[in-house]
Protein backbone atom coordinates (compact mmCIF):
# COMPACT_ATOMS: atom_id res chain seq x y z
CA UNK A 1 0.00 0.00 0.00
CA UNK A 2 1.42 3.38 -1.01
CA UNK A 3 0.07 6.91 -1.26
CA UNK A 4 1.67 9.24 -3.78
CA UNK A 5 0.57 12.84 -4.26
CA UNK A 6 1.57 14.30 -7.63
CA UNK A 7 2.17 18.04 -7.45
CA UNK A 8 2.18 19.74 -10.86
CA UNK A 9 4.02 23.03 -11.39
CA UNK A 10 3.02 24.28 -14.84
CA UNK A 11 5.28 27.31 -14.62
CA UNK A 12 8.38 25.11 -14.90
CA UNK A 13 6.82 22.05 -16.58
CA UNK A 14 7.63 19.82 -13.62
CA UNK A 15 6.01 17.21 -11.39
CA UNK A 16 6.98 16.54 -7.78
CA UNK A 17 5.78 13.38 -6.05
CA UNK A 18 5.11 13.39 -2.31
CA UNK A 19 5.50 9.84 -1.06
CA UNK A 20 3.35 9.32 2.05
CA UNK A 21 4.28 6.12 3.89
CA UNK A 22 1.33 3.80 4.45
CA UNK A 23 2.26 3.51 8.14
CA UNK A 24 2.22 7.29 8.67
CA UNK A 25 0.37 8.07 11.88
CA UNK A 26 -2.20 10.78 11.24
CA UNK A 27 -2.74 13.08 14.19
CA UNK A 28 -6.18 12.73 15.73
CA UNK A 29 -7.05 16.42 15.67
CA UNK A 30 -6.28 16.63 11.95
CA UNK A 31 -8.26 13.54 11.06
CA UNK A 32 -11.36 14.29 13.10
CA UNK A 33 -11.63 17.88 11.90
CA UNK A 34 -12.19 16.61 8.35
CA UNK A 35 -14.58 13.81 9.23
CA UNK A 36 -12.21 11.01 8.20
CA UNK A 37 -13.28 7.58 9.39
CA UNK A 38 -10.72 4.95 10.33
CA UNK A 39 -10.87 1.20 10.64
CA UNK A 40 -11.44 0.18 14.28
CA UNK A 41 -9.20 -2.58 15.56
CA UNK A 42 -8.07 -3.52 19.06
CA UNK A 43 -10.89 -1.33 20.39
CA UNK A 44 -9.72 1.98 18.96
CA UNK A 45 -9.40 3.75 15.60
CA UNK A 46 -6.18 2.89 13.76
CA UNK A 47 -5.00 6.25 12.45
CA UNK A 48 -2.41 5.14 9.95
CA UNK A 49 -2.78 6.37 6.38
CA UNK A 50 -3.51 2.86 5.14
CA UNK A 51 -6.43 2.42 7.52
CA UNK A 52 -8.25 5.39 6.01
CA UNK A 53 -8.56 3.25 2.88
CA UNK A 54 -9.33 0.07 4.81
CA UNK A 55 -12.52 1.63 6.15
CA UNK A 56 -15.03 1.12 3.35
CA UNK A 57 -15.67 -1.23 0.47
CA UNK A 58 -12.28 -0.71 -1.17
CA UNK A 59 -13.97 1.25 -3.94
CA UNK A 60 -14.96 4.92 -4.27
CA UNK A 61 -15.86 5.38 -0.60
CA UNK A 62 -12.43 4.15 0.51
CA UNK A 63 -10.74 6.43 -2.02
CA UNK A 64 -12.73 9.47 -0.92
CA UNK A 65 -11.88 8.70 2.70
CA UNK A 66 -8.18 8.43 1.86
CA UNK A 67 -8.34 11.63 -0.19
CA UNK A 68 -9.76 13.48 2.82
CA UNK A 69 -7.14 12.01 5.16
CA UNK A 70 -4.19 12.89 2.92
CA UNK A 71 -5.56 16.37 2.20
CA UNK A 72 -5.85 17.03 5.91
CA UNK A 73 -2.36 15.59 6.51
CA UNK A 74 -1.07 18.18 4.01
CA UNK A 75 -2.74 21.03 5.90
CA UNK A 76 -5.93 21.06 3.86
CA UNK A 77 -4.38 21.20 0.39
CA UNK A 78 -7.00 20.47 -2.28
CA UNK A 79 -6.53 17.20 -4.15
CA UNK A 80 -8.09 17.38 -7.61
CA UNK A 81 -8.25 13.70 -8.58
CA UNK A 82 -7.58 10.28 -7.13
CA UNK A 83 -6.61 7.02 -8.79
CA UNK A 84 -6.27 3.78 -6.84
CA UNK A 85 -4.74 0.72 -8.42
CA UNK A 86 -4.63 -2.84 -7.14
CA UNK A 87 -0.98 -3.86 -6.99
CA UNK A 88 -1.73 -6.93 -9.12
CA UNK A 89 -1.77 -4.55 -12.09
CA UNK A 90 1.86 -3.54 -11.61
CA UNK A 91 3.16 -6.43 -13.69
CA UNK A 92 0.76 -5.55 -16.51
CA UNK A 93 1.80 -1.89 -16.47
CA UNK A 94 5.46 -2.84 -16.19
CA UNK A 95 5.32 -5.05 -19.28
CA UNK A 96 3.22 -2.51 -21.19
CA UNK A 97 6.18 -0.10 -21.13
CA UNK A 98 8.61 -2.84 -22.15
CA UNK A 99 9.96 -3.63 -18.69
CA UNK A 100 11.66 -1.33 -16.21
CA UNK A 101 15.39 -1.23 -15.57
CA UNK A 102 16.47 -0.84 -11.94
CA UNK A 103 19.56 -1.31 -9.81
CA UNK A 104 18.84 -4.07 -7.29
CA UNK A 105 20.72 -3.57 -4.02
CA UNK A 106 18.65 -5.76 -1.67
CA UNK A 107 18.83 -9.54 -1.39
CA UNK A 108 15.65 -11.13 -2.80
CA UNK A 109 16.97 -14.69 -2.81
CA UNK A 110 14.51 -15.91 -0.15
CA UNK A 111 11.41 -14.54 -1.90
CA UNK A 112 12.26 -14.34 -5.62
CA UNK A 113 15.61 -15.80 -6.75
CA UNK A 114 15.03 -14.44 -10.27
CA UNK A 115 15.71 -10.93 -8.95
CA UNK A 116 19.48 -10.63 -8.90
CA UNK A 117 21.61 -7.85 -7.42
CA UNK A 118 22.82 -5.27 -9.91
CA UNK A 119 21.25 -3.74 -13.00
CA UNK A 120 18.35 -5.71 -14.45
CA UNK A 121 15.13 -5.21 -16.41
CA UNK A 122 12.14 -6.25 -14.32
CA UNK A 123 9.44 -8.30 -16.04
CA UNK A 124 5.96 -9.30 -14.89
CA UNK A 125 5.77 -10.42 -11.27
CA UNK A 126 9.36 -9.37 -10.67
CA UNK A 127 8.16 -5.77 -10.72
CA UNK A 128 5.41 -6.53 -8.22
CA UNK A 129 7.85 -8.28 -5.89
CA UNK A 130 10.37 -5.47 -6.17
CA UNK A 131 7.94 -2.77 -5.02
CA UNK A 132 5.70 -4.79 -2.74
CA UNK A 133 7.71 -7.27 -0.68
CA UNK A 134 9.33 -6.36 2.61
CA UNK A 135 9.50 -9.55 4.69
CA UNK A 136 12.79 -11.44 4.14
CA UNK A 137 14.10 -8.68 1.86
CA UNK A 138 17.09 -6.63 3.05
CA UNK A 139 16.49 -4.88 6.38
CA UNK A 140 12.73 -5.61 6.09
CA UNK A 141 11.66 -2.04 6.98
CA UNK A 142 9.04 -0.04 5.12
CA UNK A 143 11.51 2.80 4.62
CA UNK A 144 13.74 0.47 2.56
CA UNK A 145 10.75 -0.64 0.49
CA UNK A 146 9.87 3.01 -0.11
CA UNK A 147 13.39 3.58 -1.46
CA UNK A 148 12.85 0.73 -3.94
CA UNK A 149 9.46 2.14 -4.88
CA UNK A 150 11.01 5.54 -5.46
CA UNK A 151 13.74 4.10 -7.70
CA UNK A 152 11.18 2.05 -9.61
CA UNK A 153 8.88 5.03 -10.10
CA UNK A 154 11.64 7.18 -11.56
CA UNK A 155 12.62 4.46 -14.05
CA UNK A 156 8.99 3.64 -14.85
CA UNK A 157 8.14 7.28 -15.64
CA UNK A 158 10.98 7.41 -18.18
CA UNK A 159 9.77 4.21 -19.84
CA UNK A 160 6.15 5.40 -19.77
CA UNK A 161 6.97 8.72 -21.36
CA UNK A 162 8.86 6.97 -24.16
CA UNK A 163 5.81 4.85 -24.94
CA UNK A 164 3.39 7.81 -24.77
CA UNK A 165 5.55 9.81 -27.16
CA UNK A 166 5.77 6.90 -29.60
CA UNK A 167 2.10 5.92 -29.70
CA UNK A 168 -0.96 8.16 -29.60
CA UNK A 169 -3.12 5.19 -28.56
CA UNK A 170 -0.84 3.92 -25.78
CA UNK A 171 -2.85 5.37 -22.89
CA UNK A 172 -6.19 4.04 -24.17
CA UNK A 173 -4.73 0.63 -25.02
CA UNK A 174 -3.08 0.29 -21.62
CA UNK A 175 -6.16 1.57 -19.79
CA UNK A 176 -8.19 -1.25 -21.31
CA UNK A 177 -5.73 -3.77 -19.87
CA UNK A 178 -5.66 -2.39 -16.33
CA UNK A 179 -9.14 -0.86 -15.93
CA UNK A 180 -10.43 -3.86 -13.91
CA UNK A 181 -7.78 -3.01 -11.31
CA UNK A 182 -8.53 0.75 -11.10
CA UNK A 183 -10.82 2.98 -9.08
CA UNK A 184 -10.74 6.68 -10.02
CA UNK A 185 -12.81 9.81 -10.27
CA UNK A 186 -11.09 10.49 -13.62
CA UNK A 187 -12.71 9.45 -16.88
CA UNK A 188 -10.48 7.68 -19.37
CA UNK A 189 -10.46 10.84 -21.50
CA UNK A 190 -9.36 13.01 -18.57
CA UNK A 191 -6.71 10.47 -17.60
CA UNK A 192 -5.40 10.33 -21.16
CA UNK A 193 -5.25 14.13 -21.31
CA UNK A 194 -3.30 14.29 -18.05
CA UNK A 195 -0.82 11.55 -19.02
CA UNK A 196 -0.16 13.07 -22.44
CA UNK A 197 0.13 16.55 -20.97
CA UNK A 198 2.65 15.55 -18.33
CA UNK A 199 4.70 13.20 -20.53
CA UNK A 200 6.82 16.20 -21.50
CA UNK A 201 7.20 17.38 -17.90
CA UNK A 202 10.26 16.70 -15.79
CA UNK A 203 9.93 14.46 -12.74
CA UNK A 204 11.66 17.01 -10.55
CA UNK A 205 11.85 15.05 -7.32
CA UNK A 206 10.24 12.42 -5.15
CA UNK A 207 10.10 13.58 -1.54
CA UNK A 208 9.04 11.91 1.68
CA UNK A 209 7.96 13.87 4.75
CA UNK A 210 10.64 13.67 7.44
CA UNK A 211 10.03 12.04 10.79
CA UNK A 212 10.81 8.96 12.81
CA UNK A 213 9.68 5.36 13.17
CA UNK A 214 8.19 4.33 16.51
CA UNK A 215 6.82 1.06 17.79
CA UNK A 216 3.02 1.17 17.74
CA UNK A 217 0.64 -1.11 19.58
CA UNK A 218 1.30 -3.88 17.08
CA UNK A 219 3.35 -2.51 14.17
CA UNK A 220 5.99 0.12 13.58
CA UNK A 221 4.46 3.52 12.84
CA UNK A 222 5.93 6.60 11.16
CA UNK A 223 5.49 9.89 13.00
CA UNK A 224 6.04 12.97 10.87
CA UNK A 225 8.02 16.00 12.00
CA UNK A 226 5.20 18.57 12.02
CA UNK A 227 7.40 21.64 11.50
CA UNK A 228 9.26 20.09 8.58
CA UNK A 229 5.97 18.94 7.07
CA UNK A 230 4.66 22.51 7.24
CA UNK A 231 7.84 23.72 5.51
CA UNK A 232 7.40 21.09 2.79
CA UNK A 233 3.78 22.08 2.17
CA UNK A 234 4.72 25.75 1.91
CA UNK A 235 7.59 24.99 -0.49
CA UNK A 236 5.49 22.81 -2.80
CA UNK A 237 2.09 24.47 -2.76
CA UNK A 238 2.67 28.17 -2.21
CA UNK A 239 4.51 30.94 -4.04
CA UNK A 240 5.79 34.22 -2.68
CA UNK A 241 3.96 37.29 -3.96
Amino acid sequence: YAVNVHVVTDAIDAVTVVDVAHDTHLEEHRALDKGVTYYVEYGSPQRQASYAHTYGTGMEDSCENTKKAVSDFLNGIRIDYYLAMNMDAIGILNDAVGGVQVNVTDDFSLVDPTIQKGQMVLKGEQALHFVRLRKDVGIQLNIARMERQRAYMEAFVDALNNQVNQSASFVFDTYDKISPYLVSDCSVNTLSTLVNRFSEYELKEIVSPEGENRQGRVFMEFYVDEEKLDDLVIRLFYRKK
